[in-house]
């Protein structure tokens, strides 16, 4: 900007302002060359994560094994709304309790919708959390899938076991044949005859 300055005679003005508009044209491009590099004078930055709305099945499935808190939120409300059962039994089935209490509760939102045929056969899936799930559900909702629970008294999990004579519990009004938790196999049969006896009266089939 200082360029010209004292310079009176009239022969050497036209040098200097040919000067002056060459340093205001080449700082303009300086600027637009900044501009498209990302900022003044700055580093662009590394690009963060995709949007959950904006990541594949398999890369919410992957996060769910590892995201906690807010992350693991955001993705288990993008899973739910996508009808992702993989993704929340995944987090479902983790270990740390809090991480595994938020998929247990975005999956029971997810079972809410599901029919009673749908629920029937999940508790034959292969993963206990889904089996589980799937009891409780139908204890909520109030399914007459008595038989179904009953047959899942013999599940190889305790967990699913468990679930299971809590939604007969249920279903039965508060009355309880067991098993209890520490039941031995002997014991489980007799839980299962006594509950298929209740189930028999209460649909007519003695």
């Amino acid at each position: 900007d200082m360029i010209g300055a004292g310079v009176k005679t009239r022969r050497h003005m036209g040098v200097v302002k040919d000067l002056q508009l060459t340093c205001i044209l080449r700082k303009g491009f300086l600027q637009k060359q900044q501009l498209a590099a990302g900022g003044a004078g700055r580093p662009a930055l590394p690009p963060g994560p995709p949007n959950v709305s904006q990541q594949t099945p398999a890369e919410l499935l992957a996060a769910a094994k590892t995201e906690q808190g807010a992350k693991l939120k955001a993705l288990l409300i993008e899973a739910e709304k996508r009808q992702l059962l993989d993704v929340l039994l995944t987090a479902a089935g983790r270990p740390e309790t809090e991480a595994k209490q938020l998929g247990e509760t975005y999956l029971a939102k997810h079972l809410a919708g599901t029919t009673a045929d749908q629920l029937k056969h999940l508790l034959k899936h292969p993963k206990v959390e889904a089996r589980a799930a799937a009891a409780h559900a139908i204890a909520t909702r109030q399914l007459p899938l008595a038989k179904e629970l009953i047959d899942a008294l013999a599940d190889e999990s305790l967990v699913v076991r468990q679930a299971a004579r809590g939604a007969l519990v249920r279903l039965a009004g508060g009355q309880d044949f067991g098993p209890a938790p520490d039941a031995d196999d002997l014991e489980r049969a007799e839980a299962i005859r006594r509950w298929r006896s209740w189930h028999a009266k209460q649909t007519g089939h003695h």
